[in-house]
Formats: structure tokens, C-alpha cells, sequence
């Protein structure tokens, strides 16, 4: 990445770059998306994020997600397909944060006419991506992320975080044995 270096936003060919981040739930992939984000101007779109979103007005979607089950490709690559139409995204160019994690997810992305530069798989250890997830709080005013041992929320804010309801030890178990089987096919 050192071609990164100094730039306020990293273009190739004069269009923006698309780079994809990939690991398991947990392996700090929005962490390094808003790193990478805040540094070259780049919009971050997590389909995690879209798909809690949209799972207010897709049944399916709340239901794969509440059971811990990843959610259909199809509807995955359907709702990422609207954010990418969006013209920041052209604009600045995207960091995609856990997409594509199979073959027709890459192929739909292909389909859709992005263009991927770069590839960064984080991977981390099961056991840490639990107590990772286990420890996760959410504040709900405004989507800070913190963690119960490893970044505190400060006091003022302590009684009013939350804990998904997909970071249960169970659903966390589901959702690692769902992302090993597609990263291993």
C-alpha cells in the first residue's frame, strides 16, 4: 500500500480506486475501513451495516440475520448493488467491507461494473473473533463501537450501551461456521 502514501484520495488511471477488505466477523475490518477511509477520502460500505438497515423492510433478511445464518447472496449482491449506484461511490471510490465472500458474490460486483484493485484478508483466530464479539457494545446515539475489556465506553455513556443481538456466544458460532464454509469452498 505504499503507493498510498501522502495521497488525499487514491485514484488509478485517474478513477477511483475499490478496494475489498475481507476476514471473519469481528477481524477488524470496519476498523481498517475507517482508517483507510478517513485517510484517502474513500467511502466505506459495510453490507453488514446495509443489511441491519435493510432488515427493517426485508423479512428474509431480518431472519437470516436474528438466526445467525449469513444472508443469501443474491439479496447481499440486490442491496449493495443500490449503495454502489450512489454517486459518492463513483466519486471517491469504495473500501467494501466483507463482500465479496463467495464466487457469485464476486461475480455480481464484476456484473455490476466494479472494478477491484486491491484485496487486504484480514484473518484472525476463532477465539479471539469470540471474545470480540462477546465483549462488543453498541452506543445507540450514535454507533460508536466499544468493548466491554478492550475499549471501554467512557461513563457517561456506559449505561446506555447495547449488545447486538447477533453477538450472543451461539449466533457468533453460527456466523464463524457460515463465513468458513463459503471462504473454504
Amino acid at each position: 500500500m505504499a503507493g498510498l502514501a501522502g495521497a488525499s484520495a487514491w485514484e488509478q488511471d485517474g478513477r477511483p480506486t475499490n478496494i475489498v477488505l475481507l476476514g471473519p466477523p469481528a477481524g477488524g475490518k470496519g476498523t481498517q475501513a475507517d482508517f483507510l477511509s478517513e485517510r484517502y477520502g474513500m467511502v466505506h460500505i459495510s453490507t453488514g451495516d446495509l443489511l441491519r438497515k435493510r432488515a427493517k423492510f426485508l423479512p428474509e433478511v431480518a431472519a437470516c440475520m436474528s438466526s445467525g445464518r449469513l444472508v443469501p447472496d443474491d439479496l447481499v449482491s440486490s442491496v449493495l448493488k443500490e449503495r454502489l449506484a450512489e454517486r459518492d461511490c463513483s466519486n471517491r471510490g469504495v473500501l467494501l467491507d466483507g463482500f465479496p465472500r463467495t464466487r457469485a458474490q464476486a461475480e455480481a460486483l464484476k456484473t455490476a461494473g466494479v472494478e477491484v484493485a486491491v484485496v487486504l484478508h484480514l484473518k484472525v483466530a476463532d477465539d479471539v473473533v469470540v471474545e470480540r464479539i462477546a465483549g462488543r457494545r453498541i452506543d445507540p446515539m450514535n454507533g460508536k463501537v466499544y468493548h466491554v475489556t478492550d475499549n471501554p465506553p467512557p461513563p457517561d455513556v456506559a449505561a446506555r450501551v447495547i449488545q447486538r443481538g447477533d453477538d450472543t456466544a451461539e449466533k457468533i458460532l453460527a456466523r464463524l461456521e457460515g463465513y468458513h464454509s463459503e471462504v473454504d469452498a
